[in-house]
């Protein structure tokens, strides 16, 4: 598998003396990068598939596909900030080749690539679509930020069996609104 990279690649330089807090950081462009222990956190309510696709959508997840990028053989990032061919630089620069990278909000521009096994979305939600739930292969597992009125996040689960989605929270969580 890839080999992981320093948090501090895909910062500012402003912010690179931050990179080993423990906690997601703002960045000048309205988003955040997630710590590392928050995408662990994410990574650990994911059940265990052999060879998985994976699916990440997000503002600023270059760093978040390069973690997952070392569990995971084959990882496809949407992502939605102007820093997408930085990130394709970096993942280039330290070998990442089982990374595909897409700038924009065409959420379903891999559709053809999929289904996925697991798709993870790295921003909130205030309603839910099918643009996610119909690239989930039968047995995957969605993980995404949803957001109430109030601007509380939880990150829900949802598990396609036969059809039908099982949900459940797997606690609270912060991204930037993603829509």
């Amino acid at each position: 598998m890839a080999r992981e990279i320093d948090r501090a690649e895909f910062l500012p330089e402003s912010l690179k003396s931050y990179a080993d807090m423990d906690s997601s950081l703002p960045l000048p462009d309205g988003g955040r990068i997630p710590s590392k222990d928050e995408i662990s956190f994410v990574l650990n309510n994911i059940s265990t598939f052999d060879n998985p696709k994976v699916l990440i959508i997000g503002n600023n997840a270059g760093y978040c596909a390069s973690v997952f990028a070392q569990r995971y053989p084959r990882v496809y990032l949407i992502e939605t900030s102007k820093n997408s061919e930085l990130y394709s630089k970096i993942f280039s620069e330290n070998g990442l080749t089982n990374i595909n990278t897409y700038y924009g909000n065409n959420y379903d521009y891999f559709a053809a690539e999929g289904p996925f096994d697991i798709i993870f979305v790295q921003g909130g939600v205030t309603t839910m679509t099918n643009l996610f739930t119909d690239q989930l292969k039968a047995k995957g597992e969605l993980l995404i930020p949803i957001q109430d009125p109030q601007g509380f996040q939880q990150l829900m689960k949802y598990r396609k069996v036969n059809g039908n989605f099982f949900i459940t929270s797997v606690g609270n969580t912060f991204f930037r609104i993603l829509y």
